[in-house]
């Protein structure tokens, strides 16, 4: 199978044909039934070169690689290109990759390394606005969105999500890990690169107490 350019919507034309072949697995690498419940036995798939495993997980996760790496830069270019080549790479060496039973923050975490590489080794670049390189994580919360255990209306959900934005940037990444991906904290911990899982444990705290706290001066 040639892989083509990434794009934005993979869920039209060429995206319809990889999942019918998925289903069918018309390339002949025995049926493995698809399940998105069954992480461990679609990796495990992959590995072995079933190319129907290899489209089902880059159907699964595209959309949501794509707006995870939208928030290290606005440059979409960048992020189509980088996931391009993560699963380029992920194809080419399947046989020599770690074995997981849960995919996506495998996922997150290598393609986490991949665009902060790309972004360090670019920033310098005069042709490239830095602030398009800028690590953002900026998201907001709606009032039936329950953060740090209370309801708010909308005037008070403005000021969460204006709080949110005092905290860092890793502060903010964690939050939206652990509450928009619904990683756990080991998965968090893997992801972000930190070799103990009560560090990351530690960071959701932290930001949450610092929102809990802004909340209360606010009322």
């Amino acid at each position: 199978m040639k892989f083509k350019r990434l794009n934005d919507n993979p869920g039209r034309g060429e995206s319809e044909s990889w999942t019918n072949a998925a289903k069918s697995d018309q390339y002949g690498q025995g049926e493995i039934g698809l399940h998105e419940e069954d992480d461990k036995k679609i990796w495990k798939a992959f590995k072995s070169g079933n190319e129907s495993a290899f489209i089902f997980i880059y159907e699964q996760h595209f959309k949501g690689l794509v707006n995870y790496g939208l928030n290290f830069t606005s440059d979409r270019d960048i992020v189509l290109d980088c996931l391009q080549d993560m699963f380029i790479e992920l194809r080419e060496k399947r046989t020599s990759i770690t074995e997981t039973d849960s995919i996506k923050p495998l996922l997150f975490k290598i393609f986490r390394r991949r665009i902060n590489h790309y972004i360090k080794s670019h920033a310098k670049i005069k042709s490239l606005h830095r602030n398009s390189l800028d690590p953002k994580f900026s998201f907001t919360l709606s009032p039936e969105q329950h953060i740090i255990d209370r309801q708010f209306d909308e005037q008070q959900s403005k000021l969460l999500n204006q709080a949110i934005l005092s905290l860092t940037i890793t502060e903010r990444e964690a939050i939206f890990h652990y509450y928009f991906e619904h990683h756990s904290y080991k998965q968090i911990a893997e992801i972000m690169g930190y070799s103990q899982v009560k560090t990351a444990r530690s960071l959701v705290y932290k930001a949450i107490s610092s929102l809990r706290r802004i909340m209360e001066l606010g009322e």
